[in-house]
């Protein structure tokens, strides 16, 4: 595993040189605390986030600031360690180690908010930043875009997931609000 650098919030990566930013927003129909739960939930990651394939929570650990899981995907594993936790509100982490050199730094932030007048919508903030390696650096027009389009789709995935049997809600997906 390579290590990362260990960013400790988002506006001190925010401020990094060449850093790449992607910024999704959906409108969710459900409660900010059933989309937390969800997000709680190792086993329902990979059900709506493409090319995850499993999600694993330390042991032993509660689900808070400081906690730390690893993820893989289909052709990489990475690291994570949160450095922000509001129940039912948002959380941020940062890339500790991966498995392949794609970045010199990275976190995510993913807030929720209560659509007012609707206590079972909520806006879904995805936001990602990435410090790339200096591989992806030297071919950023090639390889930012790749990257862009996988947040995109969590996103949109996430929306549709919410929306299908698995919850209590059964509406279609309603045109998702997308902001790249």
């Amino acid at each position: 595993m390579y290590e990362c650098e260990k960013i400790e919030s988002m506006e001190e990566i925010a401020s990094r040189r060449g850093v790449w930013k992607f910024v999704n927003v959906v409108e969710l129909n459900a409660s900010p605390e059933t989309v937390f739960s969800i997000f709680s939930d190792g086993e329902q990651w990979p059900k709506w986030f493409s090319g995850m394939r499993k999600v694993e929570w330390a042991v032993g650990r509660e689900k808070t600031v400081g906690v730390t899981r690893q993820v893989s995907f289909s052709d990489f594993v990475l690291d994570e360690y949160f450095f922000a936790w509001e129940e039912g509100r948002r959380f941020s982490f940062r890339f500790d180690r991966c498995s392949k050199r794609f970045f010199s730094a990275g976190a995510e932030d993913y807030l929720l908010e209560r659509i007012a007048g609707d206590d079972n919508k909520c806006l879904f903030t995805y936001t990602v930043y990435i410090v790339p390696s200096c591989i992806f650096c030297c071919c950023s027009c090639l390889a930012k875009p790749p990257f862009a389009k996988t947040f995109r789709q969590a996103a949109e995935s996430l929306v549709a997931y919410i929306n299908s049997d698995r919850n209590t809600s059964n509406a279609q997906v309603d045109n998702p609000v997308v902001v790249a």
